[in-house]
């Protein structure tokens, strides 16, 4: 573990520069968040976003599978008693799962293996729930960078976001082949729910609004 302008990051990583990294789409995200009650960051990675969050909402839940990336989350939001962490990943059921590194270098990219995906290089055996299962009685706002695996976490979340209705940050860089992990497949599991959600594009995110 090192620490780069004041963020602790794995050893390995040579692509983050510090804690102001996609602070634009945070900026823009909130200003569409009405209520901060509650907001959940899945994919956490070692906290940029779960500081920022914890400074605007009451409370906010952070999950993150990777072992190293979570070692680091702890450390950065160690001053914090309004963050909850979870060391588990989010997905369409309760289960166990593997994650696979993408990209040498950046601690960020890595992604829950596929079924049938072959594996090379390191690799993680590690659990997932459905944000479903967290039972949480308020979300405004969900953050998800889960490299491929939205539109499963999406599914897990169907009845959270049925009853709160959260804005609904999302990267889309169609890295998730398998998952279909673009803007389409991501439309289409929205399009089961009850209500609308109005899509803003920033770069590589969608930022989704409740109509």
């Amino acid at each position: 573990m090192k620490q780069v302008n004041g963020l602790w990051l794995p050893d390995s990583d040579t692509h983050f520069a510090g804690p102001d990294y996609e602070i634009g789409t945070r900026r823009v995200a909130l200003g569409l968040t009405k209520n901060r009650r509650v907001a959940l960051d899945v994919g956490a990675h070692v906290g940029i976003w779960t500081r920022h969050l914890a400074e605007e909402f009451d409370t906010v839940w952070a999950m993150e599978p990777n072992p190293e990336n979570f070692d680091c989350l702890t450390r950065n939001t160690d001053d914090l008693d309004n963050v909850v962490l979870r060391n588990e990943g989010a997905s369409w059921t309760d289960d166990m799962m593997t994650l696979v590194h993408n990209c040498q270098g950046n601690s960020g990219m890595w992604s829950l293996a596929a079924p049938g995906q072959k594996v090379d290089g390191t690799a993680y055996f590690v659990k997932v729930v459905t944000i479903d299962s967290l039972a949480l009685p308020d979300l405004d706002l969900i953050k998800i960078d889960a490299e491929g695996h939205e539109p499963a976490v999406l599914r897990g979340a169907t009845d959270t976001i049925e009853r709160c209705r959260p804005v609904l940050c999302l990267e889309v860089k169609g890295n998730g082949v398998s998952y279909g992990a673009v803007a389409d497949a991501i439309n289409m599991a929205l399009s089961s729910f009850n209500f609308d959600y109005h899509p803003h594009r920033i770069g590589s995110e969608i930022i989704y609004t409740p109509a």
